[in-house]
């Protein structure tokens, strides 16, 4: 016999799920393997774009349009870097900007790479820049979903008043 007033017992079978679908909005508001995969893959090929820009500002003379593809490089890598923090942490807005900064930094990697060999430089770094931005473009769409169903799941938690500082 359970106390009156508790929720528990026969009387209240509906309690019982409230507490379920607590403990599996607890559960799917972590983020997944593959939201940290892409999260990585995206911060990565951020920081080593923005290295990239770095490298070439800060050694060498460039002129004209290939200048603003390196300035557009470095600044899209900075994006790219806090948004892969954040596809990390399973954050859904981030994810889908992630589908757009991802091919956006392999265009104009590629850019930098063709351009660069055409002129006598070539670099692993950038060559590297591109293949993880490659890998981003990539990951992120599959992650997409992960970090959907994370966010929606901490938005019921927060509604619930159940915030867990994510």
């Amino acid at each position: 016999m359970t106390p009156a007033g508790t929720g528990r017992g026969p009387a209240s079978d509906d309690a019982g799920d409230v507490d379920d679908v607590r403990e599996d909005d607890i559960a799917a508001a972590t983020p997944s393997l593959m939201a940290k995969a892409a999260g990585g893959a995206l911060g990565g090929a951020g920081l080593v774009a923005t290295f990239v820009a770095a490298q070439f500002l800060t050694s060498l003379r460039i002129r004209g349009w290939p200048f603003y593809v390196l300035v557009g490089l470095g600044g899209v890598g900075l994006l790219a870097l806090v948004l892969g923090v954040m596809v990390l942490r399973a954050r859904d807005w981030a994810a889908s900007s992630g589908l757009v900064v991802g091919p956006v930094l392999a265009i104009l990697g590629i850019t930098w790479v063709v351009v660069a060999f055409m002129n006598g430089v070539f670099s692993l770094l950038a060559v590297m820049s591109v293949g993880a931005a490659l890998l981003a473009s990539v990951l992120v769409p599959i992650a997409l979903k992960d970090c959907e169903r994370a966010s929606d799941a901490r938005r019921a938690l927060a509604k619930a008043g159940l915030d867990l500082g994510t």
